[in-house]
């Protein structure tokens, strides 16, 4: 395996894309590179499945709400949604017409990023949403009796998962010192958890990402 020297004098002769993992203390470069691959790649499996779950389920409780044809009422109208999250909503809509693409409301929900649905589960959808407990409950349909229902707290863990899967989606480190990758992935078995269940056999049976994370941990020491 080729060494790299990670002294400042020497950062010129690094490829691009390994200088991002110069800070790092432990292992050279490649290692860290191919450790931030394997991990990223673990990690697919979990977050498809939060995502996918948390968008059916939200629209689950539009139609319940608000009408079958919610969506198509709401490029219209937009009775629902914050204006920022309308203009995401007609720009997908607009971007799916000039691909031709075929207009239905599977295909809409599915090209709306997870930055979408996670802004709409926030603080500020409260009043219309969040407040009422048969509207949470609809969606978040196992979140458990004991505990007080606060969107606030799934905000604050959706935010967190948000900002791990962009960085995977730009091929950026997941891990620095500091970091809590375990925590973050804990996380998203939380959520999931508290969703419909409907996806979960398929996730058990394909997540290997504590496996992956507990082998590269013992050679390149990453936080625990």
């Amino acid at each position: 395996m080729i060494q790299y020297n990670t002294s400042m004098q020497s950062l010129h002769a690094i490829p691009e894309r390994l200088k991002a993992f110069e800070s790092f203390e432990n292992g050279n470069l490649v290692e860290l590179y191919r450790a931030n691959l394997q991990l990223s790649e673990a990690l697919y499996p979990a977050l498809s499945t939060l995502e996918v779950t948390l968008r059916n389920a939200i629209d689950l409780m539009f139609q319940a709400h608000f009408g079958a044809n919610w969506l198509f009422d709401e490029v219209q109208n937009n009775k629902i949604l914050f204006p920022s999250d309308h203009k995401k909503l007609v720009i997908t809509v607009n971007s799916l017409k000039a691909r031709k693409s075929e207009l239905t409301k599977g295909k809409i929900i599915a090209e709306l990023n997870l930055s979408f649905w996670v802004n709409i589960c926030s603080k500020k959808y409260s009043p219309l949403l969040w407040s009422n407990p048969k509207v949470f409950k609809a969606v978040f349909v196992n979140y458990p009796k004991s505990m007080r229902v606060q969107i606030h707290e799934i905000s604050k863990m959706l935010q967190y998962i948000k900002n791990l899967r962009n960085r995977i989606f730009h091929f950026e480190p997941i891990y620095k010192k500091g970091s809590d990758l375990l925590g973050r992935y804990n996380e998203i078995l939380t959520i999931i958890s508290y969703l419909p269940t409907d996806e979960y056999r398929i996730f058990e049976g394909t997540c290997r990402f504590k496996d992956i994370y507990n082998s590269i941990k013992i050679k390149t020491q990453l936080p625990k």
